[in-house]
């Protein structure tokens, strides 16, 4: 290089000028590009650390996400099981109320009216039909409407009443009597009026009648049929004659009548 001052040669490493003696300035390193390699080491070093810490949450949440996943898989198959447990005890629970149904019927079968057969299966249907209409319906059901010959016969029917909570349903049954006559007969499935007469002193249903009943009509009204319902004043079920169509003359009834069909099975 040469002295800036005179022009000379100054070799290299030497300090001053040997001719003029000025001193050599020093070269300055370049700092920006020290600057830019520092900042870019630091930014590479940031971006490994987030990396890294990403990398770890990430991983972390997908060990969680696999174990909330088996926890499901395990709650499944537990209620899986306590579904099968539950639906195998209902079963069960079914099988024994069936078998004591059994029971009662072959218990009582043996006091009822042998005349009849004793005691039945029945239906116990809620309907706003009338009584015409009800024996009908049983008749097409395969059975008939319901003939109670014995006093065993008719509690096996309240227990059955109880049991469905049927106490608010007022039901008819298989009795009438004919327009001219005071006297109930039941009636067979060929529409015939047969047997004792169910409204006299000596047959076994006497005291089930409801006070003052049959009454025969209600004003202008014929009561020609029967039906059984629960008297809350006397808390129990009582007899009664009825009309027909019982909704012509009480419209309040409706939803509150049915019927019962019994089968000879």
């Amino acid at each position: 290089m040469r002295c800036k001052r005179c022009g000379s040669e100054i070799q290299d490493g030497d300090m001053f000028c040997g001719n003029c003696g000025w001193k050599v300035e020093e070269k300055k390193k370049p700092v920006i590009p020290i600057i830019i390699g520092i900042v870019v080491v630091v930014l590479i070093a940031v971006i490994g650390i987030f990396w890294y810490l990403h990398h770890q949450e990430q991983k972390k949440v997908e060990e969680n996400l696999a174990k909330f996943q088996e926890r499901v898989e395990e709650g499944k198959k537990e209620s899986e099981s306590d579904q099968a447990d539950t639906a195998d005890r209902e079963k069960a629970e079914d099988a024994d109320e069936a078998e004591e149904d059994t029971e009662d019927a072959e218990n009582t079968r043996q006091a009822a009216d042998p005349t009849e057969g004793g005691i039945h299966r029945y239906e116990y249907m809620i309907s706003d039909v009338t009584w015409t209409q009800a024996y009908q319906e049983c008749l097409d059901r395969g059975g008939y409407l319901v003939r109670i010959n014995s006093r065993e016969e008719y509690d096996y029917i309240i227990s059955q009443l109880n049991s469905r909570g049927l106490s608010n349903i007022q039901f008819k049954i298989g009795g009438m009597r004919a327009t001219d006559s005071r006297d109930y007969y039941w009636v067979d499935e060929s529409g015939q009026m047969y047997g004792d007469v169910i409204n006299s002193g000596s047959y076994w249903c006497a005291s089930e009648w409801m006070a003052g009943e049959p009454s025969y009509q209600d004003g202008a009204t014929q009561e020609q049929y029967l039906d059984i319902f629960y008297h809350q004043n006397s808390g129990k079920w009582v007899w009664n004659d009825v009309p027909d169509d019982i909704l012509a003359a009480v419209p309040s009834f409706s939803g509150k009548l049915g019927y019962i069909c019994e089968y000879e099975e």
